[in-house]
C-alpha cells in the first residue's frame, strides 16, 4: 500500500497486510491506523524520502512484525499517537503536536 503527498477527508486504514506499506506527506482529516501488518513500514520517515504526515485526530501504529526496519517519523498530529506491540526493528522519533504519546512512540529523554 502507496499513499504519496495527497488529501484525505476520512481515516487511512491498513490492517492485516503482508506487504509494503508506506504512508507519506498524507494530510489526514482523522486517523491513520496501520495494524497486524508486516515487512517495510514507514509512516513518515524523512531520511528515507517518505515525507511526515500531517493527522487531524489518532495515528496508531500497532502488532507488526517481521524483520525489516518499521518507522514512525516527524509526523504532526492532533489527538493521540499509540505505538504498542510492534517488533523490532522500530524507530519513532520527531513527531510533534500529538496531545498524548504513548508506548513505543515516547522517544528516550536527551542526554
Amino acid at each position: 500500500m502507496f499513499l504519496f503527498d495527497s488529501a484525505v477527508g476520512e481515516d487511512v486504514q491498513v490492517e492485516d497486510t503482508s506487504g509494503t506499506v508506506n504512508v507519506c506527506g498524507v494530510q489526514v482529516t482523522d486517523d491513520i491506523q496501520v495494524e497486524d501488518s508486516g515487512r517495510d513500514i514507514l509512516v513518515g520517515d524523512t531520511l528515507g524520502g517518505c515525507g511526515g504526515n500531517t493527522v487531524g485526530d489518532d495515528l496508531e501504529v500497532n502488532r507488526n512484525s517481521g524483520p525489516v526496519e518499521k518507522f514512525v517519523q516527524d509526523n504532526t498530529g492532533g489527538d493521540e499517537l499509540e505505538c504498542e506491540r510492534n517488533e523490532d526493528p522500530f524507530t519513532a522519533s520527531g513527531n510533534t503536536g500529538f496531545r498524548e504519546i504513548e508506548d513505543q512512540c515516547v522517544e528516550p529523554p536527551a542526554i
